[in-house]
């Protein structure tokens, strides 16, 4: 396969990954309400099978959110992600993602909950350098590396689709999904998405369903948003 692009790929978190690891394990862990109550989720993403052996995460990513947002608009809150080094803190890159609010405005997405009919209802995600600060649909885009959005209208229809454009804003990459995932599907089976430049592939994203139906991974993946990705 080809290597990465920057705009899948940035510099500061390519540079954290040492050679051999080909591969990346996400582990979304949300705070200790156990579900009861919506928290800041963290992520912990390590190198090839670092988790298993019991390794330190490469990087550490935790979500900055309202309380209300969180509480009301999820699935679809505003929210800015940092992505920090495991090792020494540092923030790597932020995560923009324009979403829905509690007050007057709405928020800079206040129609994500219906289909996508203009850009307007799609969602998008922007990466920026180091870290960023300030709330999403307010940041200065000097600092953008990329952006991860859905095409509309319709988000690629029978096919999901994500476009990653560049710095710039020229296409550089597509992910395409399964037609059916999500809800229910995530505690029975696998759900893989492919990364492409043009047609030659890159990578492939899969969402890991639990391995055991009577374990505490599966009533974690049922009652809170924790998830594993590969």
């Amino acid at each position: 396969m080809q290597p990465l692009p920057a705009s899948v790929l940035p510099a500061g978190v390519r540079a954290r990954i040492l050679p051999g690891i080909n591969g990346l394990d996400i582990h979304v862990l949300e705070a200790a309400s156990g579900g009861c109550c919506e928290q800041e989720n963290g992520y912990r993403i390590y190198g090839g099978q670092g988790w298993e052996r019991g390794e330190a995460p490469l990087f550490v990513a935790e979500e900055r959110s309202g309380d209300c947002d969180r509480v009301c608009c999820k699935p679809h809150n505003n929210l800015l992600l940092h992505v920090n080094a495991g090792d020494t803190g540092e923030t790597l890159i932020t995560l923009e993602r324009k979403g829905i609010k509690c007050g007057s405005d709405c928020g800079p997405k206040p129609l994500l909950c219906c289909c996508i009919c203009d850009e307007g209802c799609a969602e998008e995600l922007t990466v920026h350098e180091g870290n960023v600060q300030g709330e999403a649909g307010n940041i200065n885009p000097a600092t953008r590396l990329s952006l991860i959005r859905q095409p509309s209208p319709l988000g690629g229809c029978f096919t999901p689709t994500l476009e990653v454009l560049n710095a710039s804003g020229a296409l550089d990459a597509k992910v395409t999904g399964p037609c059916c995932f999500g809800g229910w599907s995530e505690i029975c089976c696998d759900s893989t998405f492919v990364l492409k430049r043009g047609d030659a592939p890159l990578a492939t994203i899969t969402h890991l369903a639990p391995r055991n139906f009577c374990d505490d991974e599966t009533c974690a993946a049922i009652c809170t948003d924790s998830d594993k990705f590969q």
